[in-house]
């Protein structure tokens, strides 16, 4: 699978020093879904392996200890700030190209509409998950979620609503009659943010 047709993403938060907590997300270009959940041992290094095969992770806090049992996971993490930053510089470089686009024939292009893209926030403060998802309008928690679980499934939530904004912003930039080419393609994460697990597999 290539990042133009699929990609796996894990939310995780070492508990305390025994437990992991996942929740996973699957993304193509037609879904987004929360995947799964677990709470695992941290000494079940096979089962954590075998979850995170191939995703890249989204760690909550200090995952040294993750890191300390299985040190080639190292290289799949990446954070919020990547994802938000490397979604806000695709947009801001969208609407850089409709400007020297309209600029090289004022003229004939003056009432073509500015693209809109969703306006990005720089980075998301991990201890107001729940501030944050009321922000965009969403629960802040799912009744009858495990204790353990419930910070890293509300940032798994944020994750997703942030990634189906970004797949709309792709169809809007995408449909330009400007963006050409390589440009064109539509992407089900932003770029900056996939290259950790790119680099991962080569």
């Amino acid at each position: 699978m290539t990042l133009e047709n699929y990609a796996g993403v894990a939310v995780i938060e070492v508990t305390n020093s025994a437990d992991i907590a996942i929740s996973s997300i699957s993304i193509t270009h037609s879904e987004v879904s929360l995947s799964g959940g677990w709470v695992i041992k941290l000494s079940e290094v096979e089962k954590i392996e075998n979850i995170l095969f191939n995703k890249i992770i989204v760690e909550l806090g200090d995952c040294s200890s993750l890191i300390s049992v299985i040190p080639r996971l190292k290289s799949q993490i990446s954070t919020f700030k990547v994802f938000l930053e490397g979604a806000k510089l695709e947009s801001e470089d969208a609407v850089n190209a409709f400007v020297e686009y309209q600029q090289a024939d004022l003229a004939k292009r003056k009432k073509i509409a500015r693209p809109t893209f969703f306006e990005w926030p720089s980075d998301i403060d991990l201890t107001q998950i729940g501030k944050a998802l009321r922000h965009y309008g969403l629960q802040d928690k799912i009744i009858g979620t495990d204790k353990e679980m419930e910070h890293v499934l509300s940032a798994a939530r944020l994750l997703k609503f942030f990634i189906q904004k970004w797949q709309i912003d792709e169809q809007i930039r995408s449909n330009r009659k400007y963006v050409l080419e390589d440009l064109a393609k539509v992407t089900i994460l932003p770029p900056r943010f996939f290259k950790v697990t790119s680099d991962n597999e080569n």
